[in-house]
């Protein structure tokens, strides 16, 4: 590993722990960072989902011809 591949490492660390600190001293912040996360899966899925079902009438069209 890289000596500035360990310094960004260490830097990520200092920042988590300070984050944790902010969070705990306010769970409303942690319970809409989750919610928001949760919120984009939910979109990718979506969208995913959407590319699937496009795909399988896609095939079954081809299929039927």
């Amino acid at each position: 590993m890289s000596f500035f591949a360990r310094i960004w490492n260490l830097l990520k660390g200092f920042a988590n722990i300070f984050v944790s600190d902010v969070e705990k001293a306010n769970p409303a912040i942690a319970y809409q960072n989750a919610l928001d996360s949760m919120v984009e899966k939910y979109h990718a899925l979506h969208k995913a989902t959407g590319a699937l079902i496009a795909r399988r009438d896609d095939i079954d069209g081809r299929l039927k011809k």
